[in-house]
């Protein structure tokens, strides 16, 4: 508790499929509290000699969770008594894995995915939110994709996802076969615009050919079964020159099969827990006022929000700007960690966490760097709470960002 010296304040673990959100401008210590926080759930005590740890994927921005492969890769999961994970793994792009100065470990993998984890409607709707940013107007489109997937199945093909890459003039084939199926021209045309579009994937990041975890439903079973920690670098490291769409895309096929896998478990009887972390939330369930306007993974998070606690699946929403996130996605989020907010969100941010004292309102402008309010269904009080993480409390610590000004001048 801020004030109180070492006071540690209890956060009921029980309560996280309710869904989390951390707010924060640049610079008030939000990731750096994130970082604490992961460090917990790697390590939560069962009784006094047992601890277990919460799967995870994280979606890193801008790099900021990286330290953690890197401390693994240095000193190896086994020597690490304080992390129960079973593993941690780094996932960048394959145009940068494939490259030969990229440096690689045995914790680094490429991101793929794999469309025939996609049912047909997904797999459509996709395609044409890659071209034009919205499925509004496209439902012949929609209709016309599905369709020729259709025939492709009924013509014997096994396998959609590679003739995406292998054999597109059979898509092509299939594409014009929609005149004998009543859809205009203009419409085939349209498909055919779209699906050219959605080949780049292949011939710009290799997305489809990569050999990775990624691609397999399995890889749910595995960081579920396992206790892994997948972090998705789409920094500017780990995603050179991969543009927000792209990015997007990713998203919505992770949220997809973990919705599927999950929906799945829930149907068999099978209970699993994963949290699923997301920096700038607002670029992939934005509002409608935020600039960007619609994104591919929008109807996929807003699933699990809706759906995910009931099945284990839990979202954690990370924003600068918490006004432009999906104000229904947030309404979902059943605890708050309130950094340093910017003056246009502080009245969505008092309306959105169900009210806040008079006195910490007043300071959601003014919170020191790394102070941190923590408020909703997690905090075991029925009040929000002042938190200020010391440094030497984290095991790792923080190295992006770090810079000597007057020296490197």
């Amino acid at each position: 508790m801020s004030g109180y010296g070492s006071l540690p304040i209890p956060l009921d673990v029980e309560k996280i499929p309710m869904h989390l959100a951390v707010f924060g401008v640049t610079g008030s210590g939000k990731s750096f509290n994130t970082g604490y926080l992961i460090e917990k759930l790697v390590n939560i005590p069962k009784n006094d000699s047992e601890h277990v740890s919460y799967p995870m994927i994280i979606i890193d921005a801008h790099g900021d969770y990286l330290d953690y492969v890197n401390y693994v890769d240095e000193n190896g999961l086994e020597n690490l008594d304080w992390i129960k994970s079973g593993w941690i793994q780094r996932y960048v792009f394959p145009n940068i894995y494939i490259k030969p100065e990229f440096r690689r470990s045995e914790l680094v993998k490429p991101i793929g995915i794999n469309l025939d984890l996609l049912n047909y409607t997904e797999l459509a709707e996709i395609i044409v939110t890659y071209f034009k940013g919205t499925t509004e107007g496209a439902e012949q489109q929609i209709s016309g994709l599905i369709r020729v997937f259709e025939l492709i199945r009924e013509a014997g093909y096994s396998s959609l996802h590679d003739l995406f890459y292998r054999d597109k003039d059979i898509l092509s084939e299939y594409v014009d076969r929609l005149q004998n199926e009543g859809f205009f021209a203009s419409t085939i045309r349209a498909i055919n615009n779209q699906l050219n579009e959605f080949y780049n994937l292949e011939d710009k990041y290799k997305l489809l050919s990569i050999d990775s975890p990624l691609k397999s439903d399995k890889f749910v079973d595995d960081i579920t079964n396992n206790r892994g920690i997948a972090i998705i670098d789409f920094s500017a490291e780990g995603a050179p020159g991969v543009d927000l769409k792209t990015k997007q895309l990713v998203m919505t096929y992770l949220a997809t099969i973990l919705f599927n896998k999950f929906t799945e478990y829930k149907l068999n009887g099978i209970q699993r827990y994963l949290l699923f972390i997301i920096e700038e939330a607002q670029n992939f369930c934005p509002d409608r006022s935020y600039p960007i306007a619609s994104s591919l993974a929008h109807s996929k998070l807003s699933a699990i929000a809706t759906q995910g606690r009931k099945f284990g699946l839990s979202l954690c929403l990370i924003s600068q700007r918490p006004s432009f996130v999906d104000r229904i996605v947030l309404s979902m989020c059943n605890t708050f960690l309130i950094h340093r907010v910017s003056p246009e969100d502080v009245s969505f941010v008092k309306s959105v966490t169900g009210g806040l004292p008079q006195s910490l309102a007043a300071r959601l402008t003014t919170l020191d760097t790394g102070e941190v309010i923590v408020t909703g269904q997690m905090v075991t009080v029925p009040f929000p709470l002042v938190v200020k993480i010391p440094k030497e409390e984290r095991k790792v610590k923080p190295t992006i960002g770090e810079t000597n000004v007057v020296d490197n001048l």
